[in-house]
């Protein structure tokens, strides 16, 4: 099992990684996750860098995150681990 240190910020790994553990990954959440990889979207985010940008939109985001709490509370409950959401 590799280490989430080994993933790093690499997004496609992180993907990766969550749907061999079980994670469903929509088309919709892959697109954004996939243009998170590929630019520097987590920079971007962090610092204030000006010029032009390729940003998902707030809406994708938040679809991306919801899906993915709900997808891992899923997980957790079918483990019977107890989920607040």
């Amino acid at each position: 099992m590799k280490k989430l240190e080994d993933i790093g910020h690499k997004m496609k790994r992180l993907v990766k990684k969550a749907q061999t553990m079980g994670l469903t990954i929509t088309d919709d959440d892959a697109a954004v996750f996939s243009l998170i990889g590929d630019t520097d979207v987590l920079i971007e985010f962090r610092y204030i860098r000006t010029g032009a940008k390729t940003l998902p939109t707030l809406e994708a985001l938040n679809l991306a995150c919801n899906s993915v709490r709900d997808g891992v509370g899923k997980l957790l409950r079918n483990n019977n681990v107890p989920v607040r959401l």
